[in-house]
């Protein structure tokens, strides 16, 4: 194993664990059973937290380019894209997926008071943030800039309530909102 592959073993293995148990598990249970020693973590990890702030721009490169996918594959119309973003989430959590986003977790848990992951979480946020300003422009909408802010604070909203209740229903809340901000409801 090379060195860079231990490393991403680390990552794979930490993120897996961390995104479904939460940031408190100690370094002795997240290394458990996989044959890497916590010396070697320490040697590409020089703390828990680095490791985490690690974790946060993994989610980031995954995630995005997931779900800039997604949303297309379910909508190749542009202007039709916004609302699939909300579909996409809301499908995850259907079929019993109730990872929210592991950026938020990180920055509740750790409230800014590490910079490493202030700043992965805050990337994440930004990409996040573009991306739906991306979407929200190719809908047509007369003030994308708006319409993104409040998408953001809906789609953030569904995924937190999602998440908490074990249940995609909140979505299907965003989406009527969203559909009349997009002036698409049609249930006047």
């Amino acid at each position: 194993m090379t060195k860079p592959q231990k490393k991403q073993d680390i990552i794979n293995h930490a993120f897996e664990l961390f995104y479904d148990h939460g940031f408190g598990l100690g370094v002795d249970t997240l290394m458990a059973d996989t044959g890497i020693s916590k010396r070697t973590l320490y040697k590409y990890f020089p703390s828990k937290e680095a490791l985490i702030a690690e974790l946060v721009d993994h989610y980031r490169e995954q995630s995005l380019p997931q779900l800039r996918a997604g949303v297309e594959a379910l909508s190749p119309d542009p202007k039709g894209r916004l609302m699939a973003l909300f579909d996409l989430r809301q499908s995850l959590f259907a079929r019993g997926c109730f990872r929210g986003c592991l950026a938020i977790s990180a920055r509740q848990e750790f409230g800014g008071r590490q910079p490493e992951i202030e700043a992965a979480a805050t990337a994440m946020f930004a990409d996040m943030h573009a991306l739906v300003r991306e979407l929200s422009a190719l809908s047509g909408h007369a003030n994308p800039d708006a319409l993104t802010d409040q998408a953001m604070v809906l789609f953030n909203g569904a995924v937190v309530a999602a998440q908490a209740t074990r249940n995609p229903a909140p979505f299907d809340t965003a989406k009527s909102v969203l559909r009349v901000l997009l002036g698409t409801d049609t249930a006047s």
